[in-house]
């Protein structure tokens, strides 16, 4: 009797499995027939749509122009030399207009604007602003160093740029794709599909035993600890307050050898009176290379001979201009990134030797925004910047003994997102900005944001220790974890946010966003 319950109870499992997994695969074949026949529809009037390119001297922009042009597209070329745009107006229809324009200097961004704008038919704008200009050299940020010119030439240009801009104004299937017909792909969707079903228990048990065990050995691998705190020397930047003054103490509690950087000489003597003799405070401004040289001469001196730091935290960070793109100036967006992301690389950079000599680690500071752009666009524009380096720095000193590691963090109460400090920063931005730009974003009124960091305000967490907790395993861990998640926003909502399609994603985000502005 027995036996046959449980036979009973086993073919109704694998019947549901069975069922669930065909819903799956049927949800997911139907989501890509949905997304490609959508795709594939395209906009009409080709000879009434003008768009501007950016970097048409050579390579994909002189290739796109050309591409348009035989479209029927209106296409204004902009090249950064006269001889090029000279070359291409020769070898292009009278559809193409080309100008010069260096994406690098505002008063050319400025001009061929005016170009644009009065070679347009009256009422009409730009159906397509492609930022294709670039540079691959590697080069080294100076002091005055801006924000780049694709950005300043998207605001300048007025016109909304996304993802799928080339993918709307110019479309070209691969030959191999164009060559197949539509019935012989979805025929052998159907037999993959079917080949898949009948093995898909198996595989999904596969799949979380494979899961469970990596979750597990990662947990133990990162509960492992180096030991001896005490020979261990540690530099933490932006101690004055926030996380930075809590890693501080923290460390210092469990015997490690802290030189803690605030950004004033007043914080730093507050945070010497309350610390033990194994903290160290000195006066560090990240955005100032003379004083971060300063900084290492003055770890160096006071470190044992032949010793080196254990650990860089790359703790400072500002939250910067609270707006819109469209109303941040070029000095917001650098006075964001002066102290998120070129502080952090300059930081990284002089400390580097002394952390290699330890065999020691960096641990960046990063953020939500740098995994999905939630937030103002100079902090999320500054984020993904420290993620990239971070990533970046991890695999070209992966032979050398040094460890990266990034927290990203979701919100918290900290002197970043306290309200007052968030709405007088959108109040200067909103006053600088021109009605007739202002009336385009109707959810972003004064009232509307005061309600927004009201209620933003309301589901912050308090729970700062989890944020201290990450930074002491970044740094006491054998194995520390490459990446942290911190809170639960960001481990149960956000993640799942940035793993949607970019489509769905858009639509939960806006609709959020215009329900805390109401």
């Amino acid at each position: 009797m027995m036996l046959r319950k449980r036979s009973c109870i086993s073919s109704v499992t694998d019947k549901d499995c069975s069922f669930v997994a065909g819903l799956f695969f049927s949800l997911v074949l139907i989501y890509q027939v949905v997304t490609w026949l959508r795709s594939r529809m395209r906009v009409g009037d080709y000879d009434k749509k003008h768009v501007l390119v950016t970097g048409c001297d050579t390579g994909f922009g002189c290739l796109l122009v050309k591409r348009l042009d035989v479209l029927g597209f209106r296409v204004f070329a902009a090249c950064l030399t006269s001889q090029g745009a000279e070359k291409l107006q020769a070898a292009s229809s009278s559809r193409v207009t080309t100008l010069v324009l260096d994406v690098t200097d505002e008063k050319s961004i400025s001009a061929a604007r005016d170009f644009v704008a009065a070679s347009l038919p009256e009422g009409q704008g730009l159906w397509g602003v492609v930022n294709n200009a670039r540079h691959r050299r590697s080069c080294r940020f100076p002091a005055n160093h801006k924000m780049s010119g694709a950005n300043r030439l998207s605001r300048h240009s007025g016109a909304t740029v996304s993802d799928d801009v080339y993918r709307w104004i110019a479309v070209c299937l691969p030959r191999k794709l164009a060559s197949c017909k539509f019935s012989s792909i979805v025929t052998s969707i159907y037999l993959v599909y079917v080949y898949i079903f009948q093995d898909c228990i198996f595989v999904a048990q596969l799949f979380l035993a494979l899961v469970l065990i990596y979750q597990l050995v990662t947990w133990l691998r990162s509960r492992l600890r180096v030991g001896d705190y005490d020979k261990k020397h540690v530099l933490v930047t932006g101690c004055g307050n926030g996380f930075g003054y809590l890693v501080a103490k923290r460390l210092d509690v469990l015997g490690f050898r802290v030189f803690a950087a605030c950004r004033t000489s007043q914080a730093a003597e507050k945070l010497q009176e309350e610390s033990s003799s194994r903290v160290t405070t000195l006066v560090l401004d990240v955005t100032d290379e003379k004083s971060i040289s300063a900084a290492r001469d003055f770890v160096a001196a006071r470190l044992p001979e032949g010793q080196g730091l254990w650990g860089v935290v790359n703790n400072a960070a500002i939250a910067g201009p609270n707006a819109p793109s469209e109303w941040v100036s070029r000095d917001g967006y650098q006075t964001c990134l002066a102290v998120n992301l070129f502080g952090l690389i300059d930081v990284t950079r002089t400390f580097l030797p002394l952390v290699r000599r330890a065999r020691g680690r960096v641990v960046n500071i990063s953020s939500v925004s740098g995994r999905i752009a939630v937030g103002p666009s100079p902090y999320c524009v500054s984020k993904y910047g420290v993620e990239a380096f971070s990533d970046c720095l991890r695999r070209e000193v992966y032979r050398q003994g040094v460890q990266v590691c990034i927290i990203e963090t979701g919100l918290f109460k900290t002197n970043i997102n306290k309200q007052d400090i968030s709405f007088k920063s959108f109040k200067m931005s909103y006053d600088a900005t021109p009605a007739d730009i202002r009336q385009h974003y109707p959810d972003w009124t004064v009232e509307a944001f005061s309600k927004m960091i009201t209620r933003a305000s309301a589901i912050i967490s308090p729970k700062l220790h989890l944020v201290v907790d990450a930074y002491v395993l970044a740094l006491t861990s054998r194995f520390p974890p490459t990446r942290q998640l911190v809170g639960s926003d960001v481990r149960l909502f956000y993640r799942l946010l940035w793993n949607l399609p970019t489509p769905l994603t858009d639509w939960i985000l806006v609709k959020l966003l215009e329900s805390a502005a109401h």
